[in-house]
């Protein structure tokens, strides 16, 4: 009997190690994976960085050509692009900007037009009974002016951070896509309107 109970202690304490080593196995496969992830996403994100700074390197030495530093020497720059042969005019991104402008300039405008648009809703609501040739609305249509001035005059103010979005926007493919969209929508609108009247 003494030799079974020594041989079952044995089975015992081979099983509790077993299962002891098999758990530090999961442990350290675990703990390299977590290694392995970290050192993947520190290399990634320095191949990012070097990209940006190669970039910038690029960026300076062509406007270092151009005689521009910082915001100075601008006009002088530009009249370099323009006159000179193409291989100065690099990273300029004219096309770029220009369609910035132009959504720029629409925001701006459909921004104006609705604030416009707000104020007079708004202000014909007290004018009707302030001027004395004019016959007051229904109460229901005063209260419908004042919804509606409230509606654009949060539409003028999206419009008013769709204008600041896209002075940030860095992609630009985002940006001619967002072009794309806008002048899709302008032109539908365009032909509605030619086909009302």
């Amino acid at each position: 009997m003494g030799k079974k109970k020594q041989k079952q202690k044995q089975k015992s304490q081979i099983k509790v190690e077993d299962v002891k080593s098999d758990t530090l196995m999961s442990i350290d496969d675990e703990r390299i994976t977590k290694i392995i992830v970290n050192a993947l996403t520190e290399y990634d994100r320095q191949k990012q960085e070097a990209a940006k700074v190669e970039k910038e390197k690029e960026r300076e030495t062509a406007e270092a050509k151009l005689g521009k530093k910082g915001n100075k020497g601008k006009f002088r720059a530009v009249l370099k692009i323009l006159f000179r042969p193409k291989k100065y005019a690099k990273n300029m991104n004219a096309g770029a900007g220009l369609v910035r402008a132009a959504l720029y300039a629409f925001y701006k405008l459909v921004e104006l037009i609705t604030l416009i648009c707000a104020i007079l809703f708004l202000a014909v609501i007290p004018l009707q009974y302030c001027i004395p040739g004019v016959v007051p609305m229904k109460w229901y249509l005063s209260v419908v002016s004042g919804v509606w001035s409230i509606t654009l005059l949060l539409l003028s103010r999206m419009f008013r951070i769709a204008a600041i979005e896209v002075d940030e926007v860095k992609d630009n493919n985002y940006l001619f896509g967002l072009f794309t969209a806008v002048t899709s929508i302008v032109s539908a609108i365009v032909s509605i309107i030619a086909l009302v009247k």
